[in-house]
């Protein structure tokens, strides 16, 4: 029983941090950047996991390190898909404020 709560939290606690320390530290990255970060990290995170446990002879691994993994991806990708985007979306929004 205690080890199904740590699985289960390994899934998603990871990606949860990850959210949380992109917003106290990185401060330019907007919510739809996070939003899909962590929606491709956390499909990353359940695909090592469902790899790990239902292939036979695959140890990627063990399940108490997809907590840093979908930390890392969370906050790589958030950075990553923020810095790619289009510098439009801040002149759309002060153009509609000086309306």
């Amino acid at each position: 029983m205690i080890q199904l709560v740590n699985i289960i939290g390994s899934l998603f606690y990871g990606t949860i941090l990850g959210i949380f320390l992109v917003a106290f530290y990185l401060k330019k990255v907007r919510g739809r950047s996070i939003f899909i970060a962590a929606l491709i990290s956390e499909a990353i995170v359940i695909a090592f996991y469902c790899v790990d446990e239902f292939v036979p002879d695959v140890k990627l691994l063990p399940f108490l390190w997809l907590n840093p993994l979908g930390a890392l991806i969370t906050v790589g990708l958030a950075w990553l898909i923020e810095s790619s985007g289009s510098k439009n979306d801040t002149e759309e929004i002060t153009h509609f404020q000086d309306v």
